[in-house]
């Protein structure tokens, strides 16, 4: 079988410059001689060591299961790489949304502080010197039209109770006037007021909701980076659990077998073999359905047991 072709099919080109978006700095890279020599090796070494145990049959299947079961892992392995990398993108794309919020959160806060800053008095509302000039000047020139100077006089020839009455009438106006301006000024103020207070409303609505969305996304990083930091290592192809079949005559010499491969593997991850690894465990002796044996019995005697062949 031709592990290399195998590689080939099962595995996708990406461009360097895909990866650095992704934020891959430095990749580590295992050629395809290294994979195909790293199983053959392996497949080679547990042949030697088990050459007079293992017939020819027996060698072939196992080799060729091997390879099939190889490429299965192969298949696994592929999809935890391409879920890793997908983690990768995710964990870039929260990153620099993060870095967005950050960045409005701030711009929200300063425009909050501004505008709560600008306090509104009726201090900040002036009529300007050269307005009250123009006004009075508008207003003399209407008393002007009127009443001239010489209706004054007749005026003051009837009596000083048509002057008096023409001076409770100018303070009347200026009363009139100074209520005109307070009323305006204080309309102007109050909307102002409820402008500058539905922009506040805004802005801390606006506050909040960049907050929220930063926590969010906050959490969310952090989940990638803890889901990062734990290697799923490579997905079982098997739906149920696998195991020797203890009824198997080849028993023994299967699990022998797969203890070997066992040390094998862990000698290719560079981990460290144990003194217990380095001997089988005794598996439990399987239950029966046989009823105990009766009190009185006794086994018979190795001497008096004789083979009987058919």
């Amino acid at each position: 079988m031709d592990i290399r072709g195998a590689l080939r099919k099962r595995t996708e080109r990406v461009p360097l410059r895909a990866l650095e978006r992704r934020g891959f700095r430095s990749v580590q890279v295992l050629d395809m001689r290294t994979i195909e020599r790293i199983v053959s090796e392996a497949v080679e070494q547990v042949f030697v060591r088990h050459e007079r145990e293992v017939s020819a049959g027996e060698r072939g299947t196992i080799e060729h299961e091997a390879k099939q079961e190889f490429l299965k892992l192969l298949a696994e392995h592929k999809k935890v790489l391409a879920a890793k990398t997908e983690a990768e993108r995710v964990r870039a794309e929260l990153e620099k949304r993060l870095a967005e919020l950050g960045r409005e959160r701030e711009r929200q806060q300063h425009a909050l502080e501004r505008a709560q800053r600008e306090q509104l008095s009726s201090r900040d509302v002036s009529i300007s010197p050269e307005a009250f000039a123009e006004l009075e000047r508008r207003l003399r020139h209407l008393f002007d039209q009127l009443m001239n100077e010489q209706q004054r006089r007749s005026l003051a020839e009837i009596g000083p109770r048509a002057l008096k009455g023409l001076s409770e009438f100018e303070r009347e106006l200026a009363r009139m006037i100074d209520e005109l301006l307070a009323r305006e000024r204080d309309r102007y103020l109050s909307e102002e007021r409820r402008e500058h207070d539905r922009r506040v409303e805004l802005l801390e609505r606006r506050l909040a909701k960049v907050n929220r969305a930063l926590a969010e996304t906050e959490k969310r990083l952090e989940q990638v980076v803890k889901a990062k930091s734990v290697d799923p290592g490579i997905a079982s192809v098997y739906d149920t659990v696998q195991g020797l079949d203890a009824s198997d005559p080849a028993y023994g010499r299967k699990r022998e077998l797969l203890h070997v491969i066992f040390l094998e593997n862990l000698e290719l991850q560079g981990k460290p073999i144990e003194p217990e690894d380095r001997e089988p465990q005794a598996s439990a002796p399987e239950p029966d359905d046989l009823p105990p044996p009766p009190p009185d019995f006794a086994p018979p005697r190795e001497d008096l047991i004789m083979e009987t062949a058919f």
